[in-house]
């Protein structure tokens, strides 16, 4: 993969999970969310199972946005390796989750990112790992393949993945994880409360009835200052990941994510 102007749309389609795949909505444009998380960084499970989840469940608010996840945090490139915040089986579940966003259609691959979140933490060892993919695969795609995303998970197709992943969460410049934008800005308010963040942002007109509702629970700010998992790694630290020659395309058999996605 160039890392060339040319060759931006590769990158584009490879790094982000499109959960809905429409640019407008009756008329109204989409709030484009874009949120950056890692697997066992305990406030990025809160985010995605209290936050995101009730909203994706709720077909009204889930079809005023336009929802991309980045699956890396607060990972970085030691050499030619990642290392994740929480270790390798951190690396592990986000390379999953991003293997998922490109084999399975766009509803599959949240509902297995949340299956990842919800069961990660039981996993010891690579086996538990390999079950614990094939367990969320099943039960959400049913009837999708999933070898594929087996083979993707300790493959070049992962590694590729990930590195893809990372140019995007490096580019925004995360001070922690979970690290949300709305509409291209940096929200903290969509990361303490995700359906008021999307509701605010709606017309009044357009707002669906669960507007008037807010999420269960409210997150304060942290004893560090903010919300989140604390990156690590200083800008000038980082600057190294981002200008690796990572892991290049191996074959011609390149697809973005959610390709084969039904439309939501």
């Amino acid at each position: 993969m160039s890392r060339s102007g040319e060759n931006a749309p590769l990158a584009w389609w490879h790094a982000f999970l499109v959960f809905a795949c429409c640019a407008h909505t009756n008329g109204t444009q989409k709030i484009k969310v874009e949120a950056f998380v890692e697997t066992l960084c305990n406030d990025c499970h809160h985010w995605m199972l209290e936050e995101l989840r009730p909203v994706w469940l709720d077909q009204a608010l889930r079809d005023k946005m336009d929802l991309r996840v980045y699956a890396f945090g607060n990972a970085n490139y030691v050499g030619s390796d990642v290392t994740c915040q929480h270790g390798q089986k951190e690396c592990d579940g986000n390379t999953a989750i991003d293997c998922a966003i490109k084999h399975f259609a766009p509803n599959s691959s949240a509902h297995f990112a949340f299956c990842m979140f919800e069961n990660i933490q039981a996993v010891q060892v690579k086996d538990d790992m390999l079950r614990a993919v094939k367990s969320c695969g099943e039960s959400s795609a049913p009837g999708e393949a999933i070898e594929p995303l087996l083979r993707c998970l300790y493959g070049t197709e992962g590694r590729l993945e990930t590195a893809l992943a990372a140019k995007a969460t490096m580019a925004t410049g995360n001070r922690y994880t979970p690290w949300i934008l709305v509409n291209g800005v940096h929200s903290n308010s969509a990361e303490l409360d995700f359906r008021h963040a999307l509701c605010v942002e709606l017309p009044d007109a357009s707002r669906p009835a669960s507007c008037r509702e807010t999420s269960l629970i409210r997150r304060e700010a942290a004893p560090h200052g903010h919300f989140g998992c604390p990156n690590p790694w200083s800008e000038d630290q980082r600057k190294l990941g981002r200008d690796l020659e990572v892991v290049e395309a191996s074959s011609a058999d390149v697809r973005p994510h959610g390709a084969h996605g039904a439309k939501m």
